[in-house]
């Protein structure tokens, strides 16, 4: 059992969304005749990714979901008064959070709030970062309001379409300048973040010693009708593009653009497993909480190899804060190839790294009933 205490002094809060999109190309091509054309579009729906700028302190230039770090402001019990004043959503007291289930698990739901001491439940505050900063980003605003007929299907994303463009743009830079600004426009335009819309993912820690910054962040899903307007930050923000992950993934792997490691792993598990936007937003809602995965990094003759949870070598007690050594790992790794180090561990659930855009994930058996994966290799 994992023992939560706060460790901000280890690491930062941080929140993202995977913004889904129905791809109408997709289903136009699959009602005809033409196979050929169809396959070359698999899922019917795209994800929405943004590249961060290259002075950016952390994955400069890499393509992520839009997210960013948690504020001070999110976790406002002025929230929940803004909550109940509105009184809007399908879940009116209860917001998105359920009771736990699994003790041995860190979850949204039980997580420690901003700072170790906020205001709002975590779900609650996690999703109100990630709904703000996909508004800084790229200019969709998740919210619900009065003026805006509530949906019950899994597409219930619902987005500020009353909004004239030139109000988006000015309250989208007044945000990013200060996030105290998010609350302040949900008052004054009589709405508040669309926390429903938003489904547990999963949970990712960045390693120990791949960089100074550290951020504990909350992967989260939703799905669109059809693409909206967008418009992508000018300062974080240097690009913005909706596609399939298969068509991510192979632009990965011709250097066309570069997806770090979080990205990789989460757009092959969706491509593996989802064709159908409707399944993976199913598949999103049967559960509540994620599993912290931290990767813990070995050191091959050939490149690295990052463990995963479920990992044969793999640490017992996982030293997320860096403050013992970890005798847990193959101290010999170094001298060995990352093939060799395959042939050692019969149970497999890790990354092989041999550049930046040359990696694999293996997997020989799947850790947990509770999500998906990629495909076995």
């Amino acid at each position: 059992m994992i023992t939560l205490f706060s460790m901000s002094k280890y690491w930062k809060d941080a929140a993202s969304v995977l913004v889904l999109v129905r791809s109408l190309l997709h289903n136009s091509l699959s009602k005809g005749n033409n196979a050929r054309t169809a396959v070359k579009c698999p899922a019917d729906y795209k994800i929405l990714v943004v590249k961060r700028a290259a002075k950016s302190s952390f994955m400069p230039n890499g393509y992520v979901f839009p997210g960013g770090l948690c504020h001070e402001a999110d976790a406002s019990k002025e929230w929940l008064e803004l909550y109940n004043t509105i009184n809007v959503g399908p879940s009116r007291t209860t917001y998105p959070f359920s009771p736990e289930k699994d003790v041995n698990k860190i979850r949204s739901n039980n997580c420690l709030s901003f700072n170790g001491n906020g205001d709002l439940p975590k779900p609650l505050s996690l999703r109100i970062t990630a709904i703000r900063e996909l508004f800084e980003e790229s200019g969709i605003l998740l919210v619900r309001s009065k003026r805006i007929d509530e949906k019950t299907d899994y597409f219930s994303s619902t987005r500020a379409s009353y909004l004239y463009s030139d109000e988006i743009i000015e309250w989208q830079s007044r945000i990013q300048q200060d996030p105290k600004e998010f609350i302040n426009f949900c008052h004054h335009f009589n709405c508040v973040p669309d926390v429903w819309s938003l489904k547990d993912w999963s949970f990712w820690l960045t390693p120990l010693h791949v960089s100074s910054k550290r951020f504990d962040t909350a992967f989260f899903i939703t799905a669109l009708s059809h693409i909206p307007p967008t418009r992508p930050d000018e300062k974080e923000v240097s690009d913005l593009k909706w596609s399939t992950p298969t068509e991510l993934l192979e632009n990965h792997s011709l250097q066309k653009l570069w997806l770090p490691p979080p990205q990789f792993y989460e757009l092959s598990r969706i491509r593996d497993n989802f064709t159908k936007i409707q399944k993976a937003m199913e598949h999103s809602s049967s559960w509540v909480g994620c599993d912290r995965w931290m990767p813990v990094e070995i050191k091959a003759n050939d490149g690295r190899v990052y463990l995963l949870p479920g990992d044969e070598v793999y640490p017992k007690v996982p030293d997320y804060e860096g403050s013992k050594v970890n005798n847990d790992t193959n101290e010999t790794a170094g001298a060995q190839s990352m093939k060799e180090l395959r042939a050692n561990s019969s149970r497999l659930h890790r990354f092989e790294i041999r550049g930046a855009h040359d990696q694999d994930i293996v997997i020989s058996h799947f850790p947990s009933t509770d999500h998906v994966y990629p495909k076995k290799k």
